[in-house]
């Protein structure tokens, strides 16, 4: 697997264990965390990941 097929998939599963933490806990996400992941382009599914942002919202 190239080294950015490698990047893009640990960065999805990075911002996936974040997500899962606040809507474990029932935080709310933080705005730094929505920032970094509306101008984050680099990540496998992106557009899936931004769906998911705008539930826990």
């Amino acid at each position: 697997m190239p080294k950015y097929q490698k990047s893009l998939y640990r960065n999805m599963v990075k911002y996936i264990v974040k997500l899962s933490k606040y809507k474990a806990t029932g935080q709310k996400v933080t705005d730094k965390l929505k920032l970094d992941i509306t101008a984050k382009q680099d990540v496998a599914d992106i557009t899936w990941l931004r769906n998911k942002l705008i539930e826990l919202d």
